[in-house]
């Protein structure tokens, strides 16, 4: 498995690299974050919503540091 096949916008992975990718993404999340987004089923949809929440915190925390 390749997680970056499987959050890329072509998304070339089958099923099982698919399913492999999303345990792989929730078994890290924080609790409340597993919680929240326990809806999302496909692992593209799941990455984007998280990268659409959390992207800004780069140039925020990041120069800070």
């Amino acid at each position: 498995m390749n997680l970056v096949d499987v959050i890329n916008e072509k998304n070339i992975a089958n099923a099982q690299d698919k399913a492999s990718a999303m345990m792989f993404i929730r078994r890290y999340l924080h609790t409340a974050l597993k919680i929240q987004y326990l809806t999302v089923k496909d692992s593209l949809t799941l990455w984007k919503n998280l990268k659409e929440q959390y992207d800004h915190l780069k140039y925020v925390v990041l120069p800070r540091a």
